[in-house]
């Protein structure tokens, strides 16, 4: 972009002919130098109209100039004609002009004081594609080198403040079109290290294509740009990125699914505000989107081979390198009333998207505010809040560079290949952390008026360690599932619902926690928590290590023989948590309804048959497991059932002692013990 409209500036400065290394004092010599210039083309097309020069007030005037230019967009090298109408310059340096000319010489001079021209027009007639213009001026040009073959090599260029207004393009190729268009563009304080402000107004873009049985359109209104200090160097950056109402349209026609009759998909993307504060980007990452388009063409001419492939790939890993050597990003963005409806699959809407501190491959904080989606078939979904913090993928590249190699090449995927093969499996997760994620207040509404309810949602942390071990915890706080609804979409479960009703259970409110710790290296598995609740009804919690797992063993082997190395693996220091809150009760009322018994007397059997079973085994700590558990039965509250060893014990030990001295032997292995609390 610095380029284009700084250099450019220069060449339309340049193409008026007040600068060839004469004194430019009467009419005559002016136009007998832009003869001598334009003298030197090979093309009839370029020239000049209606030359004149007031000497005494520095100016010059051109009716119209056109000449051939070279513009390079997306890694192509397009050639066109430029024909700018009604050139004036204003308050022209002819001596800076000169020394600008004749090569860079560290000082960067004055050579106009303003620039204007009625309108523009620049044809690519080899593509199809045409750019216009129409009024526009810059202020205060200055520039240390001049180059007229190839204005892209301009040296200093600067401007205090540029205009340009109702620029358009058009281009078509056979049955494709494309159109774009912005009222106005306006720059402050130019130079070749970057721009001061830069805003534009009613940006528009619209395309047309009909190919093998499809075709659409497709309209890009970006309503109005702002953007301060905007520096260029390795980095692009600006101080801050501002535009409002953004909105993408489409309208597709295909083939359907079953090839039948074509089917139309439509729908509408848009936000009403983008605003971004101190962001950055490092300029390799703008390669990537050539080299998509280079692709894409290849893949279309059955071109693509696994070096284009490769050369997308290392862009991404590089572009990834980047950004954390750069530490590219923003300290923050928000986006507002954001909209996503295609009528055939969904309608979503968001409120508030917000990020701070968005730096490498961190981001202290995402959050998304007011969210719902709505489906065809009705279901509609909302979510007060989602937020996530301390995401960390700043060890990403560096894995991704083991992995691939020192380059992406087509010799990769066999590199990759023997990386996960010569390497345990510890070493081959990367030590990245996807932070803590937290879903507030779900609320699903089915077709049928069912409403589920889904209260907080939380994952703290996700992440891998150096040494490959694996911590993941979640914990939903509570899932509320309306009895009445589902009793009439399941008829089965009627008899249940009306039981839990009858208890004054309304509504089912379920939820669980899981946080648990893997090391693929110890071979270890940590359980600090694995719980459920049902409110009003019980919980469950357990806790314990499992230890003895040989992963790289396990690896080597198929599937079906996993059975060995998994029974040298063992178990220690377990904990059992059972709550009653109102399920025993169930469970008693159930049963007697099928026996025809009370309820009272379906408890007082089920705990004489523990306390007469553990009794038969002649055990000491069966007896005491089995009158925990008729008490359990007897009285509600709580029983703990604890493996008092905390050293694991072999799957396989156990079996042994099953077998060779039966149950009760396995109760004194691993120190088992129930206490019963009302």
């Amino acid at each position: 972009m610095k380029k284009v409209i700084i250099a450019g500036a220069v060449a339309l400065i340049a193409a008026g002919g007040a600068w060839f290394g004469i004194p430019v004092y009467a009419e005559g010599e002016f136009k007998g130098a832009l003869d001598g210039y334009f003298a030197t083309k090979t093309d009839d097309r370029a020239g000049y109209k209606a030359a004149q020069l007031d000497y005494w007030n520095d100016r010059a005037e051109i009716g119209a100039v056109s000449d051939v230019v070279t513009v390079k967009i997306a890694g192509k090298e397009l050639k066109g004609l430029l024909t700018v109408n009604d050139l004036i310059i204003e308050g022209y340096d002819l001596d800076a002009a000169n020394t600008a000319l004749a090569g860079a010489d560290g000082k960067v001079e004055q050579i106009a004081q303003r620039v204007s021209w009625s309108g523009f027009t620049l044809t690519d007639e080899a593509n199809g594609g045409a750019l216009t213009g129409k009024a526009g001026s810059l202020a205060n040009v200055k520039a240390d080198k001049l180059d007229l073959k190839d204005i892209f090599e301009t040296v200093g260029a600067e401007f205090s403040s540029a205009e340009q207004a109702g620029i358009n393009f058009e281009w078509s190729k056979d049955t494709e079109t494309l159109k774009a268009s912005l009222a106005t563009l306006s720059a402050e304080n130019g130079a070749s290290s970057g721009i001061g402000a830069l805003t534009a107004s009613d940006i528009k873009f619209r395309s047309a294509f009909s190919k093998d049985e499809v075709s659409g359109d497709i309209a890009m209104d970006w309503g109005d740009l702002a953007i301060t200090g905007m520096a260029f160097s390795e980095l692009l950056s600006v101080a801050r990125f501002e535009n409002r109402n953004a909105k993408i349209t489409f309208n597709i026609t295909g083939p359907s699914k079953r090839g039948r009759e074509p089917q139309d998909v439509t729908g509408e993307i848009g936000f009403e505000t983008y605003i971004l504060e101190n962001g950055d980007v490092h300029m390799a990452m703008f390669d990537i989107y050539p080299a998509l388009i280079t692709l894409f063409e290849q893949a279309e001419n059955e071109e693509t081979g696994p070096e284009e492939f490769a050369q997308i790939i290392e862009m991404i890993v590089a572009g990834l390198e980047n950004a954390v050597k750069h530490n590219t990003g923003a300290d923050s963005f928000v986006m507002t009333n954001l909209v996503t409806d295609i009528p055939m699959l969904q309608r979503q809407t968001i409120e508030r998207v917000e990020a701070k501190d968005n730096r490498g491959l961190k981001l202290a904080r995402f959050e998304m505010i007011g969210m719902t989606q709505t489906t065809p078939m009705g279901s509609k979904t909302s979510v007060d809040q989602m937020i996530n913090e301390d995401i960390d993928l700043s060890a990403l590249p560096a894995y991704l560079r083991k992995v691939f190699g020192a380059k992406v090449t087509p010799e990769s995927p066999p590199h990759a290949e023997a990386f996960y093969r010569e390497n345990t499996i510890a070493a081959a997760i990367p030590a990245i952390s996807f932070g803590r994620w937290t879903i507030k207040n779900q609320v699903i509404e089915l077709p049928d008026a069912t409403v589920i309810k889904i209260g907080d949602v939380t994952m703290t942390p996700m992440l891998a360690d150096e040494n490959g071990a694996v911590q993941f915890a979640t914990s939903l706080a509570g899932m509320t599932l309306p009895l009445e609804q589902i009793a009439q979409k399941d008829p089965r479960a009627g008899m249940a619902l009306g039981m839990l009703k009858s208890q004054g259970i309304e509504q089912i409110n379920l939820g669980y926690g899981i946080d648990l710790t893997a090391s693929p290296k110890a071979g270890t598995v940590d359980i600090t928590d694995i719980s459920v609740a049902l409110e009003k009804l019980g919980a469950l919690s357990i806790k314990g290590d499992i230890s003895g797992i040989d992963v790289e063993k396990m690896r080597t082997l198929p599937e079906q023989e996993w059975s060995v190395p998994l029974m040298e693996a063992g178990v220690g220091g377990v904990t059992i948590v059972v709550k009653d809150e109102g399920l025993l009760d169930f469970a008693f009322n159930m049963l007697a309804s099928q026996q025809g018994a009370k309820p009272e007397q379906i408890a007082a059997g089920l705990a004489m048959q523990a306390e007469q079973m553990s009794a038969q085994f002649g055990s000491p700590r069966a007896t005491a497991l089995g009158q925990a558990v008729a008490a359990f039965m007897r009285d509600g509250g709580s029983i703990t059932v604890t493996m008092a060893k905390t050293e694991p014990t072999p799957a396989m030990e156990i079996m042994m002692t099953v077998q060779t001295q039966g149950p009760p032997a396995v109760l004194d292995l691993l120190q088992i013990e129930a206490v019963h609390t009302p």
